[in-house]
């Protein structure tokens, strides 16, 4: 019931986005992921993904934006055991645009995540264990935009475990277009 009601959130928010003004962007992302399991060393992901801003306040540069990514992990959590996973990912974000110039923007942001997790398992002599399908967690980020240009940093953690007694933390780099 939980996950269903943060899913139903995030529509919503997503939705009354769609229905303010137009002013805004849609773009697409790549993104290198430092994903953490709790106790455990880190391991690398990669994504692919959409995203789009609306403005949602007349008076002042306040967007929410949105998307959906396409995120591959894989790497050896340690010596013995390595983690696979496919997952499509919906990020919700507001934020506040600082135009600095015509060209050059910055958008500092804090939002939420919910993740599905297609595939997913770690593996060890023989043992294997399925991740959790549903995560979802928070994220704080920084984008800088040149032109049609963008690089981002932002850091965020589940708030569910994706494992028994194990959660994730990441930090993410990403670089886009908007178009």
């Amino acid at each position: 019931m939980k996950k269903f009601l943060f899913l139903a959130v995030c529509l919503a928010v997503m939705t009354s986005a769609i229905n303010a003004q137009s002013e805004g962007w849609k773009g697409v992302k790549a993104t290198y992921n430092n994903f953490e399991l709790e106790d455990f060393d880190a391991i690398s992901s990669f994504s692919i993904g959409y995203v789009q801003g609306f403005k949602i306040l007349e008076s002042l540069p306040v967007f929410v934006e949105g998307g959906v990514n396409a995120i591959y992990t894989t790497g050896d959590i340690e010596e013995d055991l390595k983690y696979t996973s496919i997952a499509a990912e919906i990020p919700v974000n507001i934020g506040y645009k600082f135009n600095i110039n015509d060209d050059i923007s910055l958008f500092p942001y804090l939002g939420v995540t919910a993740r599905y997790n297609i595939t997913g398992e770690a593996e060890a002599d023989g043992f294997s264990e399925d991740a959790d399908k549903f995560q979802y967690g928070w994220q704080v980020g920084l984008t800088a935009n040149y032109a049609n240009y963008n690089l981002g940093v932002s850091y965020g953690a589940d708030l569910n475990e994706i494992y028994e007694d194990t959660k994730t933390t990441s930090i993410k780099i990403s670089v886009g277009y908007n178009f």
